[in-house]
């Protein structure tokens, strides 16, 4: 096709979300990846793959293993719901976590908020959108996830002998999110000098004001980044199985513009009219290089 296409936000959230769409633009992405995005490559850089919601990301995962023609240990889902067909049983998130750090098998995962922010996963060298994002500030955070630095040796114990160095990390944009209007981005510290004892109070006694909300999701993430894994764990188990991650993106998403009009309207939201042709269907592939995005907002 090399006519120009428009749709209707509706119409273009349905051509990202059914299978065949999926299909096209993972298709185009394996295509790519050892041509155009990382030549000389054998193993699949890790990749981070940003979903619409749990049921988008278990299509997203089914469909990257007939893609890739891979096993269930090559592409996981990542959310607040994992379900292991082999097993049986929910896996927990910090596992999974753990598991797309270290493991060279797990190559690909599929995620809504849970990766979104407040995790590092230093190995990641890939970011694949296939969901909008309103928020500048959510979007600063989902790409901080590529901006991790590690040394040679750490990037080659999960990644191959031929991946020399990570020198950048490449975001792949299938839905125009590099593109689309944003909203202003600010600081997550918009009361710094509130205790954090004080905000855990605000917030238990009803207060939901958007500065105390990103305030407080910025604590926890910055408090995830200082704790060990034992302490982690343990507020975990104290917290209902939620970890601190997951308790940060859940303020952000409380007010999340995309979502906020989602559980609004009923209506996903999609504002990217573009052209319909395979090759546009990821074509924007930006390459940055995270020494030069160290102080992106975690």
């Amino acid at each position: 096709m090399d006519e120009d296409l428009t749709y209707s936000a509706p119409e273009l959230d349905r051509s990202v979300v059914v299978p065949s769409q999926i299909r096209t633009v993972l298709q185009a992405f394996k295509d790519a990846l050892f041509t155009e995005l990382f030549p000389g490559r054998t193993l699949v850089p890790k990749t981070l793959i940003f979903a619409k919601d749990d049921s988008h990301a278990e299509d997203i995962v089914h469909i990257c293993r007939e893609v890739f023609g891979k096993g269930n240990d090559f592409p996981k889902k990542i959310t607040y719901k994992t379900y292991n067909p082999e097993t049986e049983r929910y896996e927990k998130s910090e596992t999974l976590i753990q598991e797309f750090r270290t493991s060279p098998q797990l190559r690909i995962a599929v995620t809504v908020d849970m990766i979104a922010t407040g995790t590092d996963i230093k190995p990641l060298e890939c970011l694949l959108f296939l969901r909008d994002v309103r928020s500048r500030v959510y979007f600063e955070q989902m790409k901080g996830r590529g901006t991790r630095a590690l040394t040679p040796t750490d990037l080659q114990a999960v990644s191959g002998a031929d991946a020399r160095a990570k020198t950048h990390f490449v975001i792949v944009d299938a839905v125009g999110v590099c593109e689309s209007d944003k909203t202003d981005s600010r600081p997550l510290e918009k009361q710094p000098t509130v205790k954090f004892d004080k905000l855990l109070l605000g917030v238990a006694l009803g207060k939901r004001d958007e500065d105390t909300l990103t305030t407080l999701a910025g604590r926890l993430a910055r408090l995830d980044r200082e704790l060990d894994s034992a302490q982690r764990q343990q507020i975990t188990e104290i917290a209902g199985g939620k970890t601190i991650a997951q308790m940060s993106a859940t303020l952000l998403r409380a007010i999340d513009p995309n979502a906020i009009a989602e559980r609004a309207t009923g209506m996903p939201t999609k504002p990217w009219p573009k052209r319909a042709d395979t090759e546009n269907m990821w074509s924007v592939i930006g390459r940055t290089n995270y020494r030069s995005s160290k102080n992106s907002s975690n």
